[in-house]
């Protein structure tokens, strides 16, 4: 999978450079906020270890509220602390299937539940791997690496602002 996802981002650099409207310095910082994302694929090799909610011998609603209690109490350890990159998949359903950009981080993460069937088989050819995961999954999380109207351009472009980047583009 992060072979896949290193060769749809390698293709997009491509296309990049061969981009005939944009101009050098904006493809320039384009490639470099491409070689900057990082891939996690399938599931993070950290978790959270939940071990001490205990939820047995009690009912539904009680396990909620320890649940509950638990994950508030994880929440706001972790206020004023820096985030472990490792735990990439921290409040994602692992199981789901779903693929995401993360702006803050500039990472794609590609979820284990994504690669079930109808989307992933080991028989596949790569023709249909890339028609499936390729395109559909990866190419698409990419694309998001160069949303202007959600993300904050200064962020990854250094301290231009966004009417000035989008004046370069056009």
């Amino acid at each position: 999978m992060e072979d896949l996802c290193q060769q749809v981002i390698d293709t997009y650099r491509e296309l990049l450079n061969e981009n005939s409207w944009a101009s050098d310095e904006v493809k320039k910082k384009a490639i470099e906020k491409l070689d900057k994302i990082a891939i996690h694929a399938a599931y993070p090799d950290k978790f959270r270890d939940t071990s001490d909610i205990d939820i047995s011998d009690c009912s539904l609603i009680e396990a909620t509220r320890r649940i509950w209690m638990a994950e508030t109490k994880h929440d706001m350890s972790c206020l004023g602390q820096n985030l472990d990159k490792d735990m990439w998949a921290e409040g994602f359903n692992i199981l789901t299937c779903n693929a995401g950009y993360d702006p803050s981080a500039n990472t794609i993460n590609m979820i284990i539940g994504m690669m079930g069937e109808t989307f992933y088989s080991s028989d596949m050819d790569v023709e249909e791997m890339y028609a499936s995961i390729g395109a559909f999954w990866v190419g698409h999380e990419v694309s998001h690496a160069f949303d202007l109207v959600i993300h904050q351009p200064e962020h990854y472009f250094g301290r231009k602002a966004l009417t000035e980047y989008i004046h370069d583009l056009y």
